[in-house]
């Protein structure tokens, strides 16, 4: 009796990205005579079939081939480049590989082998799919993308409502040092880019700050008053610590009415009244 020890790793399928051909399966096998010996350095005739649902399912793909076999009889070649191996939906169903073959390297085929694909490479999921491609290392979708939602309405959709009613969108980690925690309010917290102008802040009456070291060292109220020291601010600008305003010697130009500086030459506070630089004391 004639055999062929498949070795699809035992079906050793895998999905190949090649510059000229980009998805296919790769098989291997070992072919022995009715003998049981080795098949080596001969070419030999193969018919490849897919089988869609079961071992005699419906043949969703053939292709047939007359590869060589090697020193130790083995054939390895490399199929889907035929057409319609690009629209079968892995994702569908089960799907069995039966391969055929001719010693002499002919049709007349006398060994037969059937295996269920029980992992589909990735790389032809994803083409098949229509929103994943494969480059190399690399997958990518030109479409959107939701995570937490069937309805992106973005490139990348991140929701996942706590029972809050807060989100925490996204979390970007390298390690314990390196870290970014992206929490935001489902409606209180804006970042956005518009006209080449960066926007970040809230979009509702809610303060902002920033912190440094997890301490608020600036701090914006509903109402846009502006606190550095405190979170409390009374005025536009409120500033609970020792204010530096780095001297100068000349007056700057084109003042406007409100405007001061620190003289370096009399070593006093100048304010502009609108006409002339008035010094403080």
């Amino acid at each position: 009796m004639k055999k062929v020890f498949t070795i699809l790793v035992a079906v050793l399928l895998t999905a190949s990205v090649f510059a000229q051909s980009p998805n296919k399966m790769s098989y291997q096998a070992v072919i022995r005579d009715a003998s049981d010996n080795l098949v080596v350095n001969q070419t030999v005739g193969m018919q490849i079939r897919i089988l869609q649902g079961s071992t005699s399912g419906t043949v969703v793909y053939l292709e047939t081939q007359t590869p060589m076999t090697n020193d130790n009889g083995l054939v390895s070649i490399e199929f889907g480049g035929g057409v319609g191996f690009d629209t079968i939906n892995w994702a569908n169903d089960s799907y069995f590989i039966k391969t055929e073959t001719d010693l002499t390297g002919g049709s007349t085929y006398t060994i037969t082998g059937t295996s269920q694909l029980l992992s589909v490479p990735y790389a032809l999921y994803a083409e098949n799919s229509g929103a994943w491609s494969v480059n190399a290392d690399s997958v990518y979708t030109m479409k959107r993308v939701g995570i937490g939602t069937s309805s992106p309405t973005s490139k990348l959709y991140v929701s996942d409502y706590s029972s809050t009613g807060s989100v925490i969108p996204l979390t970007l980690s390298r390690g314990s040092i390196n870290r970014l925690d992206f929490s935001m309010s489902a409606i209180s917290t804006l970042i956005k880019s518009s006209n080449k102008e960066f926007k970040i802040g809230t979009s509702d009456a809610q303060p902002f700050s920033i912190l440094t070291n997890l301490s608020t060292r600036l701090y914006v109220n509903s109402d846009g008053d502006i606190g550095i020291g405190t979170t409390t601010p009374a005025r536009k600008l409120h500033v609970n610590d020792v204010m530096r305003l780095e001297p100068r010697a000349t007056a700057p130009s084109t003042p406007s009415k409100g405007d001061i500086y620190m003289d370096d030459t009399t070593n006093k506070l100048m304010v502009y009244d609108g006409t002339t630089w008035q010094a403080c004391w």
